[in-house]
């Protein structure tokens, strides 16, 4: 229920879109409602009802630049933050660090165990996934704390670009993510947009 109570607290502040099949999106979630409890179109504020909301997904979106201090400190973004202001987790991913909240990262461990009891990976694979991994607790200037072996493996400097990516944050290296971003990729982002129609 910890994402239903933070949606609560989310839409508060957040304006929201109401679609006519039953999905509410807002600023970082998509919700599903179940049906008859959708409000009208424009309607707000909306609180989803105990018991009634059938599906939510935490959307991280968004890219935003941010510095990194002495004490490996992070803002987040203010839309991100309700997700992990209980508790949030962070890993290694492939040049970056990864985060979700509480509830997206059960979903993630889920699945790694599911590769493990399907013989998909190998227990030590497993258990260097799993000795990676840190819980985070967002603090009230709304930053985080980054792990320092985490930082320093990954050449961390002063600045970081934090993005979304759906159902996770991620969390670069300023000079990083910039060298990731070649013209292949640009012109494969083009593409994709006109094959889709946007």
């Amino acid at each position: 229920m910890a994402v239903e109570q933070a949606f609560s607290r989310a839409v508060a502040r957040a304006s929201l879109n109401v679609s006519q099949k039953g999905c509410v999106v807002g600023q970082s979630v998509i919700m599903w409602v179940a049906e008859g409890d959708l409000p009208n179109q424009g309607e707000e504020p909306f609180r989803p009802k105990a018991g009634h909301i059938s599906e939510v997904f935490v959307v991280f979106v968004g890219q935003h630049e941010h510095s990194l201090d002495g004490k490996g400190r992070v803002v987040l973004p203010a839309s991100f933050r309700e997700f992990v202001a209980e508790r949030g987790y962070v890993t290694q991913l492939d040049g970056c660090i990864g985060m979700w909240s509480a509830d997206g990262f059960q979903a993630v461990s889920g699945k790694w165990k599911q590769e493990l009891d399907n013989g998909v990976i190998s227990s030590s694979v497993f258990r260097r996934l799993i000795r990676g991994v840190q819980d985070v607790k967002l603090d009230a200037a709304g930053r985080i704390t980054l792990p320092k072996e985490l930082l320093e493996k990954l050449g961390f400097k002063s600045k970081v670009v934090v993005t979304g990516r759906l159902d996770r944050a991620e969390i670069w290296p300023m000079e990083v993510f910039e060298a990731e971003q070649t013209d292949a990729d640009e012109a494969e982002f083009n593409a994709t947009v006109r094959r889709l129609g946007l």
